[in-house]
Formats: structure tokens, C-alpha cells, sequence
């Protein structure tokens, strides 16, 4: 059966992008066919995290516009192999995106990919919305600064107003030695904060920025805790079908 997530965040700077891609190329390396969209118009990234940008030439409002057809936007990834890659648009296409357009899109997509994460735009406006409704289900990356946890409480509510009703929030960023000192969030108030359930959690790692310039998701070195963490949040994805 094949499944469809929508990666958001109530703002920037959450490391949204980053847990996208590596969670696409997690899906990859356990051997689904793997498709990440980024729907993050004007500010796209995932081309430059995975070394693919020289090979962007269209992005997916060329696909729902009828311009191109998939296969000539899709980039395929070199390593993992099951990995590809279909780039954003153009700032004005957020203004201009057809909600029945984007579903059909979706839904005629799914038939050639076991998985597809769609990596958002931050924020909790209509587009956002939009975007997410057509998706199985909702991942909120959220960070534990209050800041952020209230623009994350936020998009909840707008994503309940919009009836995505199937959601989970993971927890990005996390100091052990801030919470220790009382400086920073606990997990468990966290928790309590959403009408959700927490996927996960990953802790404040430098490797993540070094391998997003570097254009390799850091999930490829095996072994890892960054590697094995994100495995048991596939392994929940996958599980919950």
C-alpha cells in the first residue's frame, strides 16, 4: 500500500527540509520507491541537500500545469538509488495552486512511487492547508523553543479546521544538556501541548548542516544514531498503514 506524508512546520528554521530528505532517503535505503516533492515555492532547497540542482531543469507545477510530463521532472538520486526527487516552483505558483489539480496530482502520482513525502512550506496559511489535506498524513516538525511550539500549536489548529485529522509531530533540535539545566522544554510538556502523538525525536546534531551543504543525507552513514533513529521512525510510518 502506498503512502503520502506531508513534512510541516509552523515556521522556519525548524530543520523541517533536512528531516524530510533524510526520512525520504531512510525509505530509500529500506527499499521503497521513494518520491520527495518539494511544494515549498520560491525557497526550494532539496535540489542543493541532495546534489541534484545541475539536473533540475522542471519542477511540479510543470507536471500539474500539463507543461512537462513526471518522468521529464523527476531527478533520480545516485545514492540512495530508490531516492528521487521532484523540484519546487516559482513564488507566484504558491497563489496560483489548484487544490483539485494538486490532488489528482497526488493521487495519479502515488501508482508509480510505495512512498511520497511532500516537503512544505512553514507557515499555516491556506497553501499549507491545502497542500496537506491531500496527504495520508501530517508530520509537524517542531523545535522546543516556545516560540516555535506556539507557531506549531497554530498550524494544528489550522490543519483541524482544515479536517487533517491524522497527524503526528516530531521533535527536532533537542539539547539533553539545556533540558537538564532547565533551559529548555521537556519532552513531556511537549507532548501534552498537541492533540497528537510524537513520532520521535532528534537531538541537535552538527552533521545534519554538514551533510545538507554537502548535498548527502547523513542517514546513508550506517550505524549511527542519526541513522538508527530515523529507521525506527520509518519503521512507525510503516507500521501504521
Amino acid at each position: 500500500m502506498n503512502q503520502s506524508f506531508y513534512i510541516g512546520s509552523g515556521r522556519g528554521g525548524t530543520g523541517k527540509s533536512v528531516f524530510a530528505v533524510n526520512l525520504a532517503a531512510t525509505f530509500a535505503i529500506l527499499g521503497r520507491n521513494t518520491l520527495l516533492i518539494d511544494m515549498n515555492p520560491g525557497m526550494r532547497s532539496l535540489d542543493i541537500m541532495l546534489d541534484v540542482e545541475c539536473e533540475s531543469i522542471y519542477h511540479v507545477f510543470d507536471v500539474m500545469n500539463g507543461i512537462c510530463q513526471l518522468e521529464q521532472a523527476v531527478v533520480r538520486v545516485e545514492n540512495p538509488s530508490n531516492l528521487y526527487l521532484l523540484p519546487g516552483g516559482l513564488m507566484e505558483d504558491r497563489e496560483n495552486l489548484n487544490p483539485e489539480k494538486w490532488e489528482k496530482f497526488l493521487e495519479e502520482t502515488r501508482e508509480f512511487y510505495d512512498c511520497i513525502i511532500v516537503d512544505g512550506a512553514p507557515g499555516a496559511d491556506a497553501f499549507v492547508t491545502t497542500c496537506a489535506s491531500a496527504c495520508d498524513e501530517t508530520l509537524m516538525v517542531v523545535t522546543p523553543e516556545l516560540t516555535a511550539l506556539r507557531n506549531a500549536d497554530m498550524l494544528e489548529d489550522q490543519l483541524i479546521r482544515k479536517r487533517v485529522l491524522k497527524r503526528r509531530f516530531v521533535i527536532n533540535r533537542m539539547k539533553p544538556e539545556l533540558v537538564e539545566r532547565g533551559l529548555e522544554t521537556e519532552a513531556s510538556d511537549i507532548n501534552r501541548q498537541f492533540k497528537c502523538d510524537m513520532l520521535g525525536m532528534i537531538l541537535e546534531d552538527d552533521n545534519f548542516r554538514f551533510s545538507a551543504d554537502a548535498g548527502v543525507p547523513v542517514v546513508l552513514k550506517e550505524k549511527t544514531y542519526i541513522a538508527e533513529n530515523f529507521r525506527k521512525i520509518a519503521g512507525r510510518l510503516m507500521n501504521a498503514r
